[in-house]
């Protein structure tokens, strides 16, 4: 059996599920929105290793028909 071809993708899960954990514990770690979403945006930059990250929230009662 040729280890090589798991490497990868168990590398990839990795990172993921260490992603997901540190989501995890920003969202429960933060009460105000006003903290939150700067602290979420610069977190999602170092994970997909982009120079801005951009979160729009939507509230689906003022949403025009």
């Amino acid at each position: 059996m040729n280890t090589k071809n798991y490497l990868t993708p168990t590398k990839k899960y990795k990172t993921l599920i260490s992603s997901i954990h540190s989501i995890y514990r920003l969202v429960n770690s933060t009460y105000e929105l006003k903290e939150l979403i700067p602290r979420l945006a610069r977190l999602i930059s170092q994970i997909l290793n982009a120079r801005y990250c951009q979160i729009i929230m939507l509230d689906q009662i003022k949403m025009p028909d």
